[in-house]
C-alpha cells in the first residue's frame, strides 16, 4: 500500500510532499485550468514521486465532453506518467450518471487510460453508481474510519482518509500497479474453462476483447458485432470445446472464441506461436491475423472489406450480419440472435443499460443543457416551456446535443422528427418524447417510468406555467384537462442510447435457424438484455 496526498491551488508551492509516495494534483475547476497545476506537477516529478491529476466537475456550468476535453488539453504533456480522476462532489452529485459515464468514456476513448471516479461516502450510500463501477476504479473519500465506504464497488483502489487540514490518501497497490493505471489499461485476465461462463465472466472477457481489438484500430461497433457472434459460438470463452468434449477427432469439432473447426486450426497455431491454447489474447491475435490474410471473404450480400468492417461506425446489429456472412460463414445464416447480442454488447459498453429517471427539478436551474446551450433559451423561449425542456432533457440523457430534434412548436415535433431521421412509434419507451397535438402549440414531455399496469410517468415543463412537474398517464396517454381536440401523435425515440427500439437486422426470412455449434445452456445473458419498463 502506498501513501499520498492530493493538492490544488489551495496549497502553496512550498507544500511538503517528501513523506508521500504519490501526489494527485488538481488540473481543472470545470474547464478552467488550476493556476498552480504545472508547477505542482513539476515538483512531483522532480522529487521522483508518482503523479496523478483530478478534475473538479461543475456539471451545472459545463458539458461532460467540454470538461474532459479541457482536462486532456492541460495534462497531455504528462500522459503515460500520471493517473487521471474525476472529482464528483458538491452540486455534481445531483446530476445523473450519464454525465459521469460520458466524461470517463471520453477520457478512456481518447487516451486508453482508465480514469478513477472520486466521490464521498455519503454519495456512495445514496446514489446508484453501478454502471460506473463496472468499468472504472473507485477513489473513495471517507474520513475517520477504518473501513471506507465502497458503494457499488467491491473494493476501493484509492482512499482519501483525511481531509483536514490536508487531504491524505492510500493507494491499494504497488508503484508498478500505479504505473499500470498511467498507461493503456492492461488489467484483468481472461476467464477460460471448458464450461459455460456467468454474465460477469462474459463481461470480463468482453472487456478484454474490446481492449485488444481497440488497440488494433477496430471501432466499438465492429467489436460488438464480433462479440455478438462470439457469444453464440463460445460464450466468449477461449477454453470451451464443441459439445464440451475436449480433443478427440478434430473433424467437425470446434474450439475457442470463434469455435475454429477443425480445432487443430487454432490449437496448432497457438502452440507454434508460444501461447497456451486457451489464451484469450492469443486467440484474438489469431482472429486479427486471419482477417488481414484470407479468412475474411467479401460476399455479394455484404460487399464490405475487412478494413471497412473494422473501421465501421454502422449499427452493431447490422455489422453482426456482416461478420456472420463474411467471416463465420455457417451452414445456415438465419441467426438473428447474434445481431441481438451485438446490440446488447453495444448497450453494455455505452455504459447505460439502466435508465435514470428525472422526477424533480434538481440540477436544472442554470444548467447549460436548458440554458445558454439550448436553442429555445437563446431564442427567447426558455423555461418554463415544454419544447425547451425536452431538448435539454434529451441532452442530459444522451450526453450529446440532440440536433435532430425540431426547434418549432410542440405540435410540429412528431412530423419533423421523422423528417430528421428519428424513429417514432406508438409504444412508450424510457426517454422517449410523448407528443400531444392540439392546435394551440401542442405539448411534449419525456417518458421517465413505465409501469406494469401500462401507466407511464412523464417529466414536463409548461409554457407560462409550471417550471417542472411530473404526470402519470394511462393509455391512450392524453393529458387530463387537455383541449377536446387533443390527441397523442406518438413517441419519438432516442437514437444515441439503448432505450429506444433496437436497430433492425436483416435476416433471410425463408431460412430456419440452424442448430448451434455448441449445446445451448439455460440463458446466461437474459439479465443483460434489459426490458426497461422494469426500472
Amino acid at each position: 500500500m502506498l501513501r499520498g496526498c492530493d493538492i490544488s491551488y489551495a496549497q502553496g508551492y512550498d507544500v511538503d510532499i517528501s513523506p508521500y509516495d504519490f501526489v494527485i494534483v488538481r488540473s481543472n475547476d470545470g474547464t478552467d485550468k488550476d493556476e498552480k497545476m504545472d508547477r505542482h506537477a513539476k515538483k512531483v516529478l522532480d522529487a521522483g514521486k508518482l503523479l496523478g491529476f483530478y478534475l473538479f466537475s461543475y456539471p451545472h456550468l459545463n458539458t461532460a465532453k467540454a470538461e474532459a476535453a479541457a482536462m486532456l488539453e492541460y495534462v497531455r504533456p504528462y500522459l503515460g506518467k500520471c493517473i487521471l480522476a474525476l472529482d464528483w462532489e458538491a452540486k455534481a452529485v445531483d446530476y445523473p450518471t450519464s454525465y459521469i459515464m460520458e466524461f470517463l468514456d471520453y477520457i478512456r476513448n481518447e487516451t486508453g487510460i482508465r480514469p478513477f471516479f472520486y466521490t464521498f461516502a455519503s454519495a456512495l450510500r445514496t446514489h446508484d453508481y453501478s454502471q460506473v463501477a463496472k468499468r472504472y476504479p473507485l477513489w473513495t473519500a471517507h474520513w475517520e474510519t477504518d473501513t471506507p465506504e465502497t458503494g457499488d464497488w467491491s473494493k476501493w483502489t484509492l482512499w482519501q482518509y483525511q481531509g483536514d487540514p490536508f487531504d491524505l490518501d492510500y493507494f491499494a497497490g504497488t508503484k508498478q500497479d500505479w504505473q499500470n493505471w498511467c498507461g493503456k489499461y492492461e488489467g484483468g485476465k481472461w476467464i477460460s474453462k471448458n464450461g459455460w461462463l456467468t454474465n460477469p465472466e462474459m463481461e470480463n472477457n468482453a472487456e478484454l476483447g474490446w481492449t485488444f481489438f481497440q488497440s488494433k484500430g477496430w471501432t466499438l461497433q465492429s467489436v460488438c458485432a464480433m462479440l455478438g457472434n462470439m457469444e453464440y459460438e463460445s460464450n466468449i470463452n477461449p477454453g470451451i470445446w464443441g459439445n464440451l468434449s475436449p480433443w478427440g477427432d478434430p473433424d467437425g469439432k470446434g474450439y475457442g472464441l470463434v469455435q475454429w473447426t477443425p480445432y487443430t486450426r487454432i490449437t496448432e497455431w497457438m502452440t507454434s506461436h508460444g501461447f497456451k491454447i486457451d489464451d484469450g489474447n492469443g486467440q484474438c491475435q489469431k482472429i486479427h491475423e486471419e482477417m488481414l490474410a484470407n479468412a475474411w471473404i467479401v460476399t455479394d450480400k455484404y460487399p464490405m472489406t475487412f478494413q471497412e468492417f473494422a473501421k465501421s461506425t454502422a449499427d452493431p446489429g447490422e455489422l453482426a450480419w456482416v461478420f456472420l456472412y463474411n467471416y463465420e460463414r455457417p451452414a445456415n445464416f438465419n441467426q438473428p440472435k447474434r445481431a441481438e447480442a451485438a446490440l446488447k454488447w453495444w448497450r453494455y459498453f455505452k455504459g447505460a443499460p439502466k435508465f435514470s429517471p428525472r422526477l424533480n427539478e434538481t440540477g436544472i436551474e442554470g444548467n447549460p443543457y436548458w440554458y445558454e446551450n439550448n436553442p429555445f433559451y437563446t431564442a427567447g423561449f426558455g423555461l418554463p416551456n415544454c419544447t425547451c425542456y425536452v431538448w435539454g432533457r434529451w441532452w442530459e440523457i444522451t450526453g450529446s446535443r440532440p440536433d435532430k430534434l425540431p426547434t418549432g412548436d410542440a405540435n410540429t415535433f412528431y412530423e419533423r422528427a421523422q423528417n430528421n431521421g428519428l424513429k417514432v412509434g406508438d409504444t412508450p419507451e424510457l426517454g422517449a418524447i410523448l407528443v400531444t397535438w392540439y392546435s394551440i402549440g401542442g405539448h411534449v414531455a419525456v417518458v421517465e417510468e413505465i409501469h406494469d399496469d401500462g401507466t407511464i410517468v412523464t417529466s414536463n415543463s409548461a409554457w407560462g406555467g409550471a417550471f417542472f412537474y411530473t404526470q402519470t398517464l394511462k393509455p391512450p396517454y392524453v393529458y387530463p384537462g387537455a383541449p377536446s381536440e387533443a390527441y397523442v401523435q406518438g413517441f419519438i425515440y432516442l437514437e444515441t442510447t439503448p432505450w429506444g427500439p433496437p436497430w433492425t437486422p436483416l435476416p433471410d426470412p425463408d431460412e430456419t435457424p440452424p442448430p448451434s455449434p455448441l449445446p445451448q445452456p439455460p440463458s446466461q445473458t437474459s439479465s443483460l438484455i434489459f426490458h426497461l419498463k422494469l426500472f
